[in-house]
């Protein structure tokens, strides 16, 4: 009777110390045995996945916390049973899993969860959130240009190259539209470089509001910009071009007690006219600068 009565206590201090080991830290945990009954878990878990109290409670079949999800929403308009079943199954294989979920008020948790003896398994609950938060800042500094808020140079001809696989592949038309500020030079010779970069920012300004939603456009350096049309013709293109020049002549960038204008010679190339990035990017710039040959502020497309 002695040795029951010391292991019952020392059940009990073991369960005491991982109360107070799950209630310490910050990641959410959760214990199901191996009737998929939730046997234990710690108050981080039921906030970060927004859980009441009457159902982070032991003995909650995990069945019940996936209807919870389905009835707010979490998988979508998927059906419940479905969804039950897959998440179910999941949960009796004896392999580790990974992934990502949403939680509570648009959260990313890092989910981790594997098998334990008796045939259950523990998952942990990480909020990831500021991580993910910082891979997307860093993804988008790698990506554009800082100066115009449009995508820089590589990442512009990397998704030039993709632009122009497609329409090899599926046949589309495609149109670059290469754009080069006239007389940029004087501008900052007459107004300083801080003036110049207004301007620049102005165009991107002007490009991000143009274009449409299957349109991408970047600074390819200094003061020349680039767009790449995708499912659209020389006609189209022209249209667009003809709307960006005529929108960057009339913006005005405000210097001390001064106005700044600028004009911009465009350039145009259509996919069959040329087939690959560099070739379309060489026709394109020949008319861009037969534009300023002809007297700047003007489209060249033939």
């Amino acid at each position: 009777r002695r040795q029951k009565e010391e292991a019952e206590a020392n059940l009990r201090w073991q369960k005491q110390i991982l109360q107070i080991a799950m209630s310490n830290v910050d990641q959410g945990i959760s214990l199901f045995n191996h009737d998929l009954r939730l046997v234990a878990c710690n108050s981080r878990f039921a906030e970060l996945l927004g859980y009441p109290p009457s159902l982070a409670t032991p003995g909650t079949p995990f069945a019940d916390f996936i209807r919870f999800n389905a009835a707010r929403g979490d998988y979508g308009d998927g059906e419940v049973e479905t969804a039950i079943a897959t998440r179910l199954e999941r949960a009796r294989e004896p392999t580790f899993h990974c992934y990502e979920r949403q939680g509570i008020g648009g959260l990313v948790l890092e989910v981790r969860g594997g098998p334990v003896a008796d045939g259950g398994f523990i998952a942990t609950y990480t909020d990831i959130s500021e991580r993910k938060a910082m891979e997307i800042e860093l993804k988008r500094l790698a990506t554009i240009d800082g100066l115009t808020g449009i995508f820089n140079r590589r990442h512009f001809l990397d998704m030039m190259a993709m632009e122009v696989d497609r329409c090899r592949r599926h046949g589309l038309p495609m149109t670059l539209v290469l754009m080069d500020v006239d007389h940029f030079k004087a501008v900052n010779d007459r107004h300083g470089h801080q003036a110049g970069d207004d301007v620049l920012r102005s165009i991107g300004r002007i490009c991000r509001d143009l274009g449409r939603k299957t349109d991408f456009f970047g600074r390819l350096g200094g003061e020349e910009f680039a767009a790449v049309l995708g499912g659209t013709d020389m006609d189209g293109a022209l249209v667009l071009a003809n709307k960006l020049r005529a929108a960057i002549a009339a913006s005005q960038v405000v210097v001390g007690a001064s106005t700044v204008s600028v004009t911009v010679s465009i350039g145009l190339a259509s996919y069959g006219e040329a087939d690959t990035v560099h070739d379309l990017s060489a026709l394109a710039d020949l008319r861009l600068y037969r534009a300023k040959d002809n007297g700047r502020d003007r489209i060249v497309c033939h």
